[in-house]
């Protein structure tokens, strides 16, 4: 077993048959990328069994384009003229913790609206949290954490939207 740079697992079966010359290889990924070879000829097996290393590293780089689509979740605020920024602040650390604490979550960032464009129609916060795949992000949804920070902001907010894209 072992991880591509995109940290997705590789796991290797390999037998080999010294007696019959025969090498039977299978690798396969999370990403359902898959390598699969059996080799009678003394010559290929020979060929193939110096060259093992060589095999797993391109397999291993190959499968590296062939990762899951990671999801990107965005939720902007409106949060209400009351809502102190104490509290605003406290609802924000309590999501870059969730990077520690809910599997799946690879990158968060949010803050207070910074552009000078003015089109944030009264959206004064928001953040952007990447999931490492859809079913790391469907898990977060019903995450007990989640639901818990989701009780503490709704009461905070005018409205707000979750937006998800695929990337």
């Amino acid at each position: 077993m072992a991880k591509n740079s995109n940290g997705n697992v590789i796991n290797f079966l390999i037998r080999i048959d010294i007696n019959y010359c025969k090498l039977q290889f299978y690798m396969f990924s999370k990403a359902k990328s898959r390598l699969n070879l059996e080799v009678c000829s003394p010559l290929a097996f020979l060929l193939i069994f110096v060259n093992l290393e060589k095999i797993i590293a391109q397999f291993v780089l190959t499968n590296k384009n062939n990762k899951m689509p990671q999801i990107q979740h965005m939720v902007i605020f409106k949060f209400k003229p009351e809502t102190s920024s104490e509290q605003i602040a406290a609802i924000f650390n309590q999501l870059e913790q969730f990077k520690q604490t809910i599997p799946g979550i690879i990158y968060f960032v949010g803050g207070k609206y910074s552009s000078t464009e003015n089109l944030n129609q009264g959206y004064n916060y928001g953040f952007l949290m990447t999931f490492e795949s859809a079913e790391a992000r469907d898990a977060y949804i019903v995450h007990p954490e989640h639901e818990k920070i989701k009780a503490e902001i709704i009461p905070c907010v005018d409205d707000l939207v979750a937006f998800d894209i695929e990337a």
